[in-house]
């Protein structure tokens, strides 16, 4: 928030008090964040939870059994209104279909399609292309990677395969892609996702 003075910040936590080490000495949680460009108005906004619970994970479990939520920011821009939201999936390896990703995509279609109007689903899903669970998702909404055959989100930084795609943006039918980048932004293992709608 510091570093974004122009912006409004969205946190939703997803697990506070302690991480797979044990108990923490300060006040710390992990959670999703979102920032929205102050003069946007705004509408509703909160987190559905798509695998496991708030503060789910039980001290000393490791970080990859951590719940999951997709939070949810609603954007009123030139009389459209558009829910945005931002998704990181379960962190297991190999980024295969699992019961759990599965139920957790299913999870998350659900809640997609429970939402009125103009949509758009961007994250680390941790989850390869040609997964079901990738699949579950494309059935309501456009994958705007495969639209554009993106071969890999992944950054120089990353210290596996470089090519690999575990990052996605999803948008409904009634979402016009204006533009999309990925630039080389060395800042994470991740290359950001660049995406201009209407």
């Amino acid at each position: 928030a510091g570093a974004l003075p122009g912006f409004l910040g969205f946190y939703v936590p997803i697990q506070t008090g302690h991480t797979s080490f044990g108990k923490s000495v300060c006040d710390i949680s992990f959670g999703e964040a979102m920032f929205v460009r102050q003069g946007l108005a705004v509408g509703r906004h909160g987190d559905r939870f798509v695998h496991g619970e708030r503060n789910g994970l039980k001290e000393g479990e490791p970080l990859t059994l951590m719940p999951r939520t997709v939070q949810f920011v609603e954007l009123v821009a030139q009389g459209a209104r558009y829910t945005v939201c931002n998704f990181q999936g379960l962190a297991t390896w190999p980024k295969d279909d699992t019961p759990e990703r599965l139920s957790q995509s299913q999870r998350l279609a659900a809640f997609l399609a429970s939402i009125a109007g103009a949509k758009v689903l961007c994250g680390d899903f941790n989850a390869a292309p040609d997964t079901e669970s990738i699949s579950i998702i494309s059935r309501g909404m456009r994958n705007v990677l495969r639209d554009r055959s993106v071969a890999t989100t992944r950054s120089a930084l990353y210290e596996f395969s470089r090519n690999e795609v575990s990052d996605y943006i999803f948008i409904s039918s009634d979402v016009t892609v204006r533009s999309f980048e990925i630039p080389a932004v060395l800042v994470s293992d991740h290359l950001p996702l660049v995406l201009e709608f209407s």
